[in-house]
């Protein structure tokens, strides 16, 4: 189906599936994939009926499953910094996961429990800052490293 605005609309049928949305995708920020986590609000099976959907359009997904329930979901413990930079906190991610993200990412910063439990990792980049509800010496170095600013 298309909409008035000549975007395409996908309708999903993920029986007893879940796929929460937004908090578990993340497009790469070269738009040349997307990330989907899950484990706790969005289950594989929701992912795999995704990607299936996403196949058709040519956009891979990355399925990352997520072990730590107080990341619930993927935009907690994984941030886009760059093209080659993310944030991660990495004890949210299953072991395959963790192999996964090297793949896609030539800088990976890990977050410590602290900052993630803060919800450092659950913000955004505009405009040359990395906007979050905290900040920390840790989070500082990795930002200037990436010529980014709080």
């Amino acid at each position: 189906m298309v909409s008035r605005a000549g975007l395409s609309i996908i309708e999903l049928d993920f029986g007893d599936d879940y796929f929460e949305g937004h908090g578990d995708f993340l497009w790469h920020p070269d738009g040349s994939r997307i990330y989907a986590g899950y484990g706790f609000r969005t289950t594989r099976g929701g992912v795999d009926k995704f990607t299936a959907a996403m196949s058709k359009l040519g956009i891979p997904v990355i399925p990352l499953q997520l072990v730590d329930p107080f990341c619930y979901h993927l935009d907690t413990c994984l941030c886009p910094l760059s093209d080659e930079a993310v944030l991660i906190y990495p004890q949210a991610f299953s072991p395959s996961a963790l192999n996964v993200l090297p793949k896609y990412w030539k800088r990976i910063h890990e977050l410590t429990a602290d900052e993630a439990h803060k919800f450092i990792g659950n913000g955004i980049v505009a405009n040359g800052r990395y906007i979050t509800p905290y900040r920390t010496a840790h989070l500082d170095a990795i930002l200037s490293e990436e010529g980014l600013t709080r």
